[in-house]
């Protein structure tokens, strides 16, 4: 019995109600459960007869039951208790029909799917003779959320409304045929579309080139299959599926398992688990011999299953677990498709195995670096660099300039992608920070003002290091202990202003040997006030500091291209000139806090550009190189990812993802949705030279 229903036989949870009369109701009723559901409860027919119960208003069986199971598919499920939670009292319980308490604080920890472990499942083997494994989602699944959006890839591919046809071809072979074949429901659209056999043909082709790309298999359960096969015990795969048996046999030997199970799939049986028949065969083949089954969905795999006399072992397909843990929130965000296929891209790399969150009970728990970042960083990563793709495409006289040192890994993928794309601009690797810019920057009192504008924003420190971090002067006739905001309270914007003033002389002195080393940098490469090239700069989480400075010395505006816009608008950048993906932002927004981890991922293996000698050539800060072996493994990860078959064949370069989507899918690194294990903490450890507190760890100070 799987734990559900195994958790449903305390006595705690008596009285029992069920929410719901549709097919699902209909199988937990069926099911061992069913006898111990007292009440069935639905809005829209009370009063009718279901299964043998009076279906009752919720009003009236509150007061008596203990326990309410929403049996409804998961979009309904959260329609339901929206609406019924306000009414439900603190002290009941409220489950939906996969097991996951609803009414409580963290209450993905009180699923008892968590007791499954692959020991469990070992041991469940060795007790019976015969052994069953359901196929899709159990020993391969899609990269895909929904076996829907994959015929929307298709549609991407051959134009036309090929999913809606593809949805209606398949209901109609199913009324006609019951358990179609794939050769079926294309009859059947051929038919209903008046297509050619040559046209059927093509689409057929590309429908299962698609499928090809997206399969991939779930390694610990072909583990488990593999060591059923060798105990000698006889395994069966038994698969509703409009696939031929010799495809799931042609994956199956594509992973090294060649024989030693038989193949009893839906389209060639005629029969199918979900109504019962396709288990009767099996029983049928097995004889009296004690069978397991083993699959993903709750329903067909695991309650019609024990209906029919089989003992079951559930586990959840990888979108199904996440739903279940501590990150379930981004089921939500993924609302378009493209972003569907990025977090089922990528639950295929990280949620294959369905055992990875039974030790953290549902909480998401990242052992490696390259795990954490794929999840949680890469799909802002894929969403910036679309959008600035977006915007530089077919941009020919013009220069895309990635900011040192966290524009570095942008501009290996850029420049990959250029190779392919001739309607992309020019990229330069640039070499800059806010310290190299400020200190390059004055070359008037203008300037000196708009490098004052802000500094009743700035806290944390005192006016001396604030002034001196800025200017690059000694002010040291200035108290080592007196706070900027004091010094703004009782001093004043203006009386600042004046003091820094009076060393106007100084500070355009040092800035203009700064500059002469940057001026020789920057004419080394072509940048120069009579290159009338546009200039773009694709920086992160940015004030506008360097764009200002740039545009200062080459004497033109520069397309500023950021990932968040912090504190604009303001008096260093012109807002028509500034383009950020995920718009403007503060320093209490949730997703600046974020920016750190992403800016040390994304960079380069030197440390930070401090400046240039008189020939242009940079010089870097001390002790600001980050750890090279966590850049060489989550940077090799993420290229490898992108440039994968399926990514490749999505164009992921076009994609659209929302600023909403990726970040949630960045708020995942917090310590409230995720367990990360020390070593993969330590490092993340770094140097700022230009912190009061120089030495820091981001990933520590971001998941807190």
């Amino acid at each position: 019995m799987e734990p559900f229903l195994r958790e449903m036989q305390r006595e705690e949870y008596a009285p029992i109600a069920v929410y719901g009369t549709g097919v699902n109701a209909e199988r937990v009723l069926r099911s061992a459960l069913g006898e111990r559901v007292s009440f069935v409860v639905a809005r829209e027919h009370v009063g009718e007869q279901f299964l043998g119960h009076e279906v009752q208003a919720l009003a009236e069986v509150l007061p008596r039951c203990r326990t309410i199971i929403i049996a409804a598919t998961p979009h309904s499920t959260r329609q339901v208790y929206e609406r019924i939670a306000p009414l439900v009292p603190s002290d009941k319980y409220v489950f939906n029909m996969y097991g996951l308490r609803l009414n409580a604080p963290q209450a993905y920890r009180e699923n008892p799917y968590w007791q499954q472990t692959y020991d469990g499942l070992q041991r469940a083997i060795a007790a019976h003779e015969v052994i069953s494994f359901d196929f899709f989602d159990t020993l391969f699944m899609r990269r895909v959320l929904e076996p829907q959006d994959l015929f929307a890839v298709v549609e991407r591919k051959v134009g036309g409304t090929f999913a809606a046809w593809r949805v209606a071809a398949e209901r109609a072979a199913v009324q006609a045929h019951g358990y179609p074949t794939l050769r079926e429901i294309y009859a059947r659209m051929q038919a209903a579309q008046g297509l050619s056999a040559a046209q059927a043909d093509r689409l057929l082709a590309q429908e299962m080139a698609t499928e090809r790309l997206t399969l991939c298999p779930r390694q610990p359960m072909l583990a488990a299959l593999r060591e059923a096969i060798g105990a000698g015990k006889r395994v069966f795969i038994t698969t509703d599926t409009y696939f031929p048996a010799d495809f799931i046999r042609e994956l199956l030997q594509g992973v090294g398992i060649v024989d030693g199970y038989t193949v009893l799939a839906s389209c060639e049986c005629r029969a199918s688990k979900a109504d019962g028949s396709l288990y009767a065969q099996l029983r049928a083949r097995a004889g009296q011999a004690s069978i397991l089954h083993i699959g993903d969905n709750r329903v067909t795999d695991g309650l019609e299953a024990e209906h029919q006399g089989l003992d079951t072992f559930s586990i959840l397909s990888a979108y199904d677990l996440l739903q279940a843990s501590s990150g379930h929130f981004v089921c939500e965000a993924a609302k378009s498709l493209d972003e569907r296929l990025v977090l089922g891209n990528i639950l295929a790399e990280v949620l294959q195995d369905p055992f990875a969150l039974a030790a953290s009970r549902g909480q998401l728990a990242f052992h490696t670096a390259g795990m954490l970042t794929l999840m949680c960083q890469l799909p802002v990563v894929q969403g910036y660099l679309a959008f600035l793709l977006r915007h530089v495409r077919g941009e020919r006289h013009a220069r895309v300039l990635f900011v040192s040192r966290d524009g570095y890994f942008l501009k290996q993928v850029y420049d990959r992608l250029r190779a392919e794309d001739d309607s992309l601009p020019e990229s330069l690797y640039f070499y800059t920070s806010r310290e190299a810019m400020t200190r390059a920057v004055c070359q008037s009192e203008q300037d000196i003002d708009v490098l004052l504008s802000d500094f009743s924003q700035l806290h944390g420190m005192t006016l001396r290091h604030a002034l001196e971090r800025r200017f690059y002067i000694d002010f040291s006739d200035l108290p080592d202990d007196f706070a900027i905001e004091t010094a703004f309270a009782t001093w004043g914007a203006e009386k600042i202003r004046q003091l820094v003033m009076a060393r106007k002389g100084e500070i355009l002195a040092q800035s203009a040997q700064a500059r002469q080393g940057y001026m020789a940098y920057l004419a080394a490469n072509g940048l120069t006030a009579e290159s009338k090239e546009k200039i773009f700069l694709v920086d992160l989480c940015t004030r506008g500091t360097v764009a200002y400075g740039l545009g200062r010395m080459l004497g033109r505006p520069v397309e500023l291209l950021a990932l968040g816009g912090l504190l604009m608008p303001n008096a260093y950048v012109q807002m028509e000139h500034v383009s950020a993906y995920l718009g403007l932002l503060t320093p209490f927004s949730s997703s600046h806090s974020l920016f750190s981890v992403l800016e040390l991922l994304l960079a380069s293996r030197e440390g930070q550009a401090a400046g240039f000698d008189t020939e242009g050539r940079p010089y870097f800060a001390e002790g600001t190189v980050y750890d090279a072996a966590l850049l060489d493994e989550v940077q090799g990860g993420w290229l490898r990812m992108l440039d994968s078959p399926w990514l490749r064949f999505l164009r992921w370069q076009e994609m659209d993802l929302s600023p909403a989507f990726v970040t949630q899918m960045m708020e995942l690194v917090r310590a409230a949705h995720s367990l990360v294990d020390e070593p993969v903490l330590s490092q993340f450890a770094f140097t700022d030279p230009l912190s009061s507190r120089p030495r820091s760890n981001v990933l520590v100070n971001v998941r807190g």
